[in-house]
């Protein structure tokens, strides 16, 4: 719960983004962690660590059944870098200082 937390209150603001609705919050069973509106509303997978499986991510499915971008936010389990990445891009990613 701290990672979403620190994504809705601290990066998500730095991206321009703001906090629609925090799934996770509700119900741990959600297959994504935030709706947020980044240009347009998408969906934010929050994870710690450096990788997911997002091939067989449910949140996947889902949104591509109601027309939106799925994103994976990874932020290092020692809360100093994050990365957002579309699903939709299959490349390997930088960790970025959150400072």
């Amino acid at each position: 719960m701290r990672a979403e937390t620190l994504a809705i209150e601290e990066i998500s603001p730095k991206l321009g983004a703001c906090a629609l609705f925090h799934a996770s919050a509700v119900n741990d069973f959600f297959p994504f962690d935030i709706v947020e509106t980044l240009g347009r509303r998408v969906l934010i997978d929050v994870t710690l660590g450096d990788s997911t499986c997002v091939l067989n991510n449910f949140g996947r499915f889902i949104a591509e059944a109601l027309g939106m971008q799925l994103y994976v936010l990874f932020i290092k389990p020692d809360f100093t870098k994050c990365q957002l990445v579309s699903c939709s891009r299959k490349r390997m990613v930088q960790m970025h200082p959150l400072s």
